[in-house]
């Protein structure tokens, strides 16, 4: 079973929904499968709208323009209303088919299988293809690329590999981002060994892409497996036209990185030259990860919404609310802490609401807003000296760990240009080996 995964993560990625017109959801009809409520035969942010808008009608007691099919089909959690968490569940599926995905909404969720028309469970719907990738090794793949400036069109080959029935290829460029922040993407599931990407436009120096390819292996009346072994460029750089272009932007990795939203995280106490994963306070904690309970969510939504405009990419997202929570924080003093019992673990109440912290809960926030995203973030507990601690947070971005920290104005210093705020620096990481990490 499926663990279900946070409720506003899709939002806080794609950017506030836009709900559509009403004449938009005026279509009946006798079926509606589970998520497909504007019934397009695909499930996508257009049918989150569609939730939403529901939502917003019955919030206040009207009847929402949807046929009792189409609320059914609404109600993706099962528990009886059609609210943001059911439009949420849409977005984060949605966001899973987008890179790959082939579960069906109900298996993704860890709901009841699909029964077929039979009335028979089709048991090769639970059941994974027999593969074992331990054998691939991202040098096995070989990659060749080529770009035909003529055609704008940019191809990847490679060697056939071990077990891989067909391969999932994702290719990036920054030649445009959309309205929702997203860089142009190409993706495309092929059996042979190359593939193809017609390019919105000509390639220029001044261009980054990237690309991932995944192995995977399907066999008739089982369900595709994804290998976790994959050939990704974009740590050194690749080569087309006359020479060897510009790293790969900061701001390029961060927006094709590989999201998995999440409400936990885990917090390493590095003090003692040994990564040991730690408790703090009274922060609900789950397992061996800090918990995000659902008051932090609603307030990281309610600041998303508030805050992030059309256009802006994940990377703007987080330089924007880290730069927020510099300008527009205290430093707690020792009464301030004790007043508003700060040792509870609520960061972002603290920050955003009460507009007070310390390091803990500065990075804290902005370390629980990137894991809603899907970024691969934790904390460190970095020192202890003369009564006083410090925490900050790291991001990993295939492979690359990169530094994080924002405090308030206290040590600004304007002469220097000095600020306690800085992201993505490779630069300033303190652990880049995690021990439960490989």
């Amino acid at each position: 079973m499926k663990k279900r995964i946070l409720k506003m993560a899709a939002s806080l990625v794609m950017g506030t929904v836009c709900v559509m017109a009403s004449s938009a959801l005026s279509t009946f009809a006798s079926e509606v499968s589970l998520g497909d409520v504007n019934m397009d035969g695909k499930i996508d942010s257009s049918d989150a709208s569609a939730i939403l808008m529901a939502y917003s009608a019955l919030s206040v007691n009207e009847t929402p323009d949807l046929s009792e099919e189409q609320l059914s089909a609404a109600d993706i959690n099962a528990d009886g209303s059609v609210n943001s968490s059911d439009a949420s569940d849409v977005l984060v599926y949605y966001s899973y088919l987008s890179v790959g995905g082939d579960e069906s909404i109900t298996e993704y969720f860890g709901l009841e299988p699909e029964v077929p028309a039979t009335g028979e469970v089709d048991e090769s719907q639970l059941e994974p293809t027999p593969a074992d990738f331990s054998v691939l090794d991202p040098a096995m793949f070989n990659v060749k690329e080529s770009y035909d400036a003529g055609k704008k069109q940019f191809t990847l080959k490679w060697d056939s590999l071990p077990v891989a029935t067909g391969y999932h290829v994702d290719i990036y460029t920054d030649q445009y981002y959309d309205d929702e922040g997203q860089p142009f993407k190409y993706s495309a599931d092929v059996t042979g060994t190359s593939c193809t990407a017609q390019l919105p436009s000509a390639l220029g120096d001044n261009h980054n892409y990237r690309y991932k390819i995944t192995p995977f292996a399907k066999a008739d009346g089982y369900r595709t497996t994804y290998s976790k072994v994959r050939y990704i460029d974009g740590s050194t750089g690749a080569y087309f036209k006359t020479g060897k272009r510009a790293y790969n932007s900061v701001k390029f990795k961060v927006n094709t990185a590989d999201l998995t939203p999440h409400d936990t995280y885990p917090i390493y106490d590095i003090r003692n030259g040994a990564a040991v994963k730690v408790d703090i306070g009274d922060r609900p904690f789950d397992g061996d990860a800090l918990y995000i309970n659902d008051n932090e969510k609603a307030i990281l939504q309610k600041f998303a919404d508030e805050h992030f405009t059309k256009g802006m990419t994940n990377y703007d997202k987080v330089l924007y609310f880290m730069k927020w929570v510099h300008d527009n924080n205290s430093y707690a003093t020792n009464d301030q802490y004790q007043k508003y019992t700060m040792w509870d673990g609520n960061f972002v109440n603290d920050v955003v609401n009460l507009k007070v912290g310390q390091c803990l809960q500065f990075n804290g926030s902005a370390c629980e807003l990137m894991a809603l995203m899907g970024y691969d973030v934790y904390m460190l507990h970095c020192y202890s000296e003369g009564g006083y601690l410090h925490y900050r947070f790291e991001l990993n971005i295939d492979g690359i760990v990169y530094g994080m920290e924002v405090g308030d104005r206290q040590y600004d210093n304007p002469a220097t240009g000095y600020r306690w705020e800085w992201a993505f620096d490779t630069n300033r990481p303190m652990l880049l080996v995690r021990p439960d990490k490989k």
